[in-house]
């Protein structure tokens, strides 16, 4: 099993970094976390297959964390995925699925399968038989904190944390064999983030630093860094430390980074209140367990 960093940024553009993403895969099945723009392409330069796509978690509904969806969902689908793609979010995930596959994409999913290039999956999908969403595939569910979903061979639970994007932001436990990841979504810091992530092997947690260039500059000019991440609901470097030292994660993944990171001098906040494993997340990069 690895894990595999599909896009570690922000909403803004940046030529290192799509927008946030992740995989967990196996020989059986790939796992995803969120599906920002680039992060579906970075998902083909990783060498993945997505015709084993099983299920996308979605921790909330900006675009920097779901612009990708529909492009994942028909990917798989004309590559041959033949498994349902289960698809979990907060309250709306349903609707956007809707939205997407029996309108949007309605005509072309019914076009292809006339064609013959592909066919439906056949699976019972919250949809009636023909529509667009059941032809592809796509069973979407909307969840929320207490979430929990057992395979044979990982469990995956949802708490809610705190970001100002309505109704609600999930962060996820994957619990795999003996490892355990947890992905904080955008969040400031949280009590039951930290119960979640006590001990595990890898914390995933966003992190707002941005220094003062570009776009940020003027912005920056009229409120501190801090006053800004609570304000969007994020977290800082010194907050991000704290945090994994109270919960005694053994390895922190910092990411959500702007195109103007210092990373030397977030680390160094970072290193002020956390002295266990620190990695920052680049696209593409791998964490492997045997």
């Amino acid at each position: 099993m690895k894990l595999v960093f599909l896009g570690t940024g922000t909403p803004i553009p940046s030529p290192e970094r799509a927008g946030t993403g992740a995989a967990i895969v196996s020989d059986k099945e790939v796992l995803m976390i969120d599906c920002g723009p680039g992060s579906a392409f970075r998902f083909t330069q990783a060498r993945l297959a997505y015709r084993k796509l099983s299920h996308l978690f979605l921790t909330h509904h900006h675009f920097d964390h779901t612009v990708s969806y529909g492009y994942v969902a028909l990917e798989s689908w004309i590559t041959g995925r033949k498994r349902p793609l289960q698809v979990f979010g907060p309250q709306g995930t349903v609707r956007m699925s809707r939205l997407l596959f029996d309108e949007v994409y309605a005509e072309e999913i019914r076009s292809r399968i006339s064609l013959g290039g592909q066919g439906p999956l056949g699976m019972e999908a919250p949809a009636e038989a023909d529509s667009g969403m059941a032809l592809l595939g796509v069973a979407p569910q909307d969840i929320d904190e207490g979430f929990s979903l057992q395979t044979d061979d990982w469990r995956m639970r949802a708490i809610r944390v705190d970001h100002n994007c309505p109704p609600y932001t999930l962060g996820y436990r994957l619990d795999w064999g003996e490892k355990a990841i947890v992905f904080s979504a955008d969040t400031i810091p949280c009590p039951n983030l930290v119960e979640m992530a006590r001990e595990v092997d890898v914390l995933v947690h966003e992190v707002f630093w941005p220094k003062a260039e570009g776009a940020w500059k003027s912005l920056l000019s009229q409120a501190s860094a801090q006053e800004w991440a609570r304000r969007w609901g994020h977290t800082t470097p010194e907050e991000v430390g704290k945090l994994a030292r109270e919960a005694r994660v053994k390895t922190l993944v910092l990411t959500h980074l702007t195109p103007y990171e210092d990373e030397a001098a977030l680390t160094d906040m970072v290193r002020r209140n956390y002295s266990g494993e620190l990695v920052v997340a680049q696209d593409l990069m791998e964490i492997e367990w045997k």
